[in-house]
């Protein structure tokens, strides 16, 4: 039997997770709680890995970009389960009563499981100046 310390709610939430070691990917809240939540991501991250995770709440015209440090506590169909490092975050208790209308659409389907890394930039000074003579 599960026990729980708050009410879990299912939204479809775009973010976007940052290992402590450095890898990053795009993910979907999809269950969320004062206590963590479920994340759908094709990023494989041990259990007891320390994540930050990244998401846009918006209030009338204006957006906002939300950071939340997690745990990720087991790994599940399709992603993840991660605990907050503190007990309802003031941007999960902000997204827990954001009216479900008001979520940013979820990412495209081709770019909602894909894994980002960084990279420095190709481009550089001389290839571009190549480019344009």
């Amino acid at each position: 039997m599960e026990h729980r310390l708050s009410q879990r709610i299912r939204l479809t939430h775009s973010a976007r997770i940052t290992s402590s070691s450095g890898r990053t990917g795009v993910a979907q809240l999809q269950e969320l709680s004062a206590s963590g939540a479920r994340l759908r991501t094709l990023l494989r991250l041990p259990d007891l890995a320390f994540v930050r995770v990244e998401f846009k709440l918006r209030r009338g015209s204006q957006e906002t970009m939300h950071t939340v440090d997690a745990v990720v506590v087991r790994r599940v169909s399709g992603g993840i389960a991660i605990e907050w490092s503190e007990f309802l975050p003031a941007a999960v208790q902000e997204l827990l009563h954001m009216p479900r209308d008001q979520s940013p659409p979820p990412a495209r389907r081709r770019e909602e499981h894909s894994i980002v890394h960084r990279s420095p930039p190709i481009c550089t000074k001389r290839m571009h100046q190549r480019r344009t003579h």
